[in-house]
């Protein structure tokens, strides 16, 4: 019970830049060619909550695949199926299924995508991997597709190599810091520059 009281209170009552209405200074960094100089951009986003992974989600689809929430304290050791369209017939050639695999503290560690036919979209597995403040600090992100990766008979589980990982790095809760790697090649940077507070 006192793991669960840690997590959410982490989670829920540390305080976060959009506490204070702040303008924050985002730079991304494109490292599209070995070959050539990295792109960079200045966004400018108005903070209204934590710098978490939803935050990145939204204004920058970084990362792409991820849960609605990390923890669900109704689930331990267990895996939840979620169909996207609960009233259409649950079959995979026009609906498309989410699983989520939740651990010991009810956190999520694995995040599938059935893949879509009709929209093209290929299958996907994120694995995401939490520190001893049950931040999220790295995903892996694999596409299992029929011709992809193999499965092993025994554990189910993926064998391929990842083709996507995401580093995050943290002030306190909030993070400051995303690098995107393609199959080990970094591929982009997000991190927050400056922070101007808002004016009263």
């Amino acid at each position: 019970m006192k793991i669960f009281v840690t997590i959410f209170a982490f989670y829920f009552s540390s305080p976060s830049y959009g506490q204070k209405n702040t303008i924050g200074y985002f730079k991304t960094t494109y490292f599209l060619n070995l070959t050539k100089a990295p792109k960079e951009r200045i966004d400018t986003i108005t903070i209204t909550e934590h710098l978490d992974v939803h935050f990145y989600k939204k204004h920058f689809s970084v990362p792409y695949y991820i849960p609605g929430s990390f923890f669900d304290k109704r689930y331990k050791n267990t895996a939840i199926i979620t169909w996207n369209d609960t009233i259409k017939k649950k079959n995979i050639q026009d609906n498309w299924t989410y699983t989520s695999t939740f651990d010991s503290l009810s956190r999520v560690t694995k995040y599938e995508y059935s893949g879509c036919l009709l929209c093209s979209q290929m299958p996907n597995q994120s694995t995401f991997f939490y520190d001893r403040q049950n931040r999220l600090v790295k995903i892996e992100n694999r596409n299992d597709g029929p011709v992809g990766a193999k499965k092993s008979r025994q554990s189910n589980a993926s064998t391929s190599k990842p083709k996507e990982e995401i580093d995050f790095k943290y002030d306190g809760e909030n993070i400051i810091q995303i690098k995107k790697w393609s199959y080990k090649k970094l591929e982009l940077q997000i991190e927050i520059t400056n922070i101007k507070y808002a004016n009263y």
